[in-house]
């Protein structure tokens, strides 16, 4: 029960503070989002956090009023070490914030469906989000991915 309330209000928090922020883009160089139509990624090298891709199952897809917005939620451990093999391994060690670390990850946040982040189901490029923030806070992250207008419900998403 403590979980659920701890990943609800982490979520309602990024979402809040991604309305409240006005994220705006920021350079990385690796997408997050989701891979395919069940599990979420934050890539390695994108600004801020750990230097290892997170991985998660822990999704909401909200949709209202044509928009799409894309919870995510990663558990971490409390300490990962410097990934000298991964992309983006030059970060160094990474512990987990005791207060909440808010990173603007820019537009390179992909929609449910896509294949590496790169190509929609249809085999049309992906269209990134408008805003990107994930929110770090001791052993969880959320990231939050808002488009203005829900590219999975164009006809040739889907093909």
């Amino acid at each position: 029960m403590m979980a659920r309330l701890s990943k609800f209000i982490l979520a309602l928090f990024g979402a809040a503070a991604l309305v409240l922020l006005g994220a705006t883009p920021a350079n990385a160089d690796h997408f997050s989002g989701m891979e395919g139509t069940e599990q979420c990624e934050r890539g390695s090298s994108s600004t801020g956090g750990p230097s290892t891709t997170l991985y998660s199952t822990s999704t909401k897809e909200l949709r209202i009023r044509g928009s799409l917005t894309l919870l995510c939620y990663f558990s971490l451990p409390e300490f990962i070490p410097e990934c000298e093999t991964c992309m983006g391994g030059y970060k160094g060690d990474w512990t987990a914030p005791t207060r909440p670390q808010f990173v603007r990850d820019g537009d390179y946040c992909f929609a449910p469906g896509t294949n590496n982040g790169t190509a929609s189901p249809g085999g049309h490029w992906a269209q990134p989000a408008d805003h990107t923030l994930a929110v770090f806070y001791r052993t969880h992250a959320v990231l939050t991915c808002y488009w203005a207008d829900d590219p999975t419900d164009d006809p040739g998403y889907w093909g």
